[in-house]
């Protein structure tokens, strides 16, 4: 089991793919960095300094902000989608299932795509976060000014004005997992889709057309990407989120456990 996790996590972390799709995202931030972090060193905002969590790229209301969030499922997805799709197009799911069982290949296929996704997630946020310490003092924010865009019924609002460090780490992390879970849809778009590069589009699409369609029908706190970008979590609860994580998981675990049961043997 563990050489194959190995060998699952090889295919997807050592191909051109996985490359792009990080630095994308580093270049993203990296822009955020020299806009939004660098120039305010040493600012003070009326009484107040600016701060790591005023200038964060979750805690920030802008366009670059908007991109990246935007981006990220698409930037996740595009490795794990293309390593499996290539993978399903030259028959080499069957290969494996002659040498290993279902089982192993599935959990290993999922441990390595989840895996995968999760550090193309995380990786840029945590660099934003420890540039951001570099040029800005890590005050902690006083609930009673309106200088921060988490108010008061955003989600862990308590958590981000007692410990906002811990607030920070807590909500990447609930970024990585929601974008892992949104990365194993192209499994069940390359079931669907004969392109190569509209499946792998497809989870991407899926998180955009989610936000028109559940804003339409006013359930906006179950909208991935006010759950995922933290300063639009305004009115998001804990079981918004956990049933949305809870939903993409289950229909993405079940996605590559049907698709590796279906080869022969």
């Amino acid at each position: 089991m563990i050489q194959c996790i190995k060998t699952e996590l090889y295919k997807t972390m050592h191909n051109r793919y996985f490359i792009i799709s990080l630095f994308s995202l580093l270049f993203l931030i990296v822009v955020h960095i020299a806009l939004d972090i660098a120039p305010y060193y040493g600012m003070i905002y009326g009484e107040y300094p600016e701060t790591v969590f005023n200038h964060w790229i979750g805690l920030q209301l802008s366009s670059l902000s908007n991109i990246y969030y935007m981006v990220v499922v698409g930037c996740a997805t595009l490795p794990v989608g293309m390593v499996y799709i290539e993978e399903r197009q030259h028959g080499y799911m069957n290969q494996m299932i002659t040498r290993s069982n279902r089982t192993k290949i599935a959990i290993s296929k999922l441990i390595a795509y989840f895996v995968t996704s999760f550090i193309i997630t995380t990786i840029p946020l945590v660099f934003d976060y420890m540039a951001a310490s570099i040029f800005l003092p890590s005050i902690r924010p006083i609930a009673a000014t309106t200088y921060y865009t988490i108010s008061g019924n955003s989600f862990l609002s308590e958590l981000f004005y007692t410990n906002p460090t811990a607030y920070l780490f807590i909500y990447i992390g609930i970024d990585g997992v929601l974008v892992s879970f949104f990365s194993l849809l192209v499994v069940l778009a390359a079931k669907i889709i004969e392109n190569i590069y509209a499946a792998v589009c497809c989870p991407m699409v899926v998180f955009i057309v989610l936000k028109v369609v559940l804003g339409f029908i006013n359930a906006e706190n179950y909208i991935p990407m006010r759950i995922l970008y933290p300063s639009t979590s305004e009115g998001v609860e804990t079981i918004n989120v956990v049933m949305e994580i809870a939903l993409v998981g289950v229909i993405g675990i079940i996605g590559i456990i049907c698709e590796v049961g279906k080869y022969e043997t």
